[in-house]
């Protein structure tokens, strides 16, 4: 049977589609849109320029695809802890803190939403929880596989 990165190949395809299916949802949510309310909204509203909209949209996409198809594994669980992080900074960043100003007919108008914002990084939080999770059982239950592989043979 043929194994890759210690998964059978069905498991292993099924990932990858799943990772790419994933990777594809956060591009267009973290490139494309993003690049598209820069275009249309007044210039300086967002906190960050198109380039760096383009890095960190392929960082989390890649993120994404890395903890789909490595999950339950060290890798997994560290690809997913790096892009709740990822999305975090992100988010904070690119609205400038949940405060947007920007001017219109001479007129300076704020919009403080950070309240909104909080909520909006609440699940990257509690990916990077869960992963935290994972990854401390992970540890204290592979010592007890371990000792009871050992009293079984």
């Amino acid at each position: 049977m043929t194994r890759i990165f210690g998964m059978g190949l069905g498991t292993f395809i099924v990932r990858v589609l799943g990772a790419i299916i994933t990777g594809g949802v956060s591009i267009f949510l973290f490139l494309y849109i993003p690049q598209f309310a820069s275009e249309n909204l007044p210039q300086g509203i967002l906190g960050f320029s198109e380039s760096q909209i383009l890095f960190y949209g392929i960082l989390i996409a890649v993120l994404s695809g890395l903890g789909i198809i490595f999950r339950d594994r060290w890798l997994g669980d560290a690809a997913a802890i790096g892009n709740g992080t990822v999305q975090i900074y992100y988010l904070y960043a690119i609205t400038n803190g949940g405060i947007m100003t920007f001017a219109l007919s001479g007129t300076s108008i704020s919009i403080n939403f950070t309240t909104l914002l909080y909520f909006l990084m609440l699940p990257s939080g509690l990916s990077i929880a869960s992963g935290m999770f994972r990854v401390f059982t992970r540890g204290s239950l592979q010592k007890f596989q371990d000792a009871e592989e050992i009293v079984l043979r």
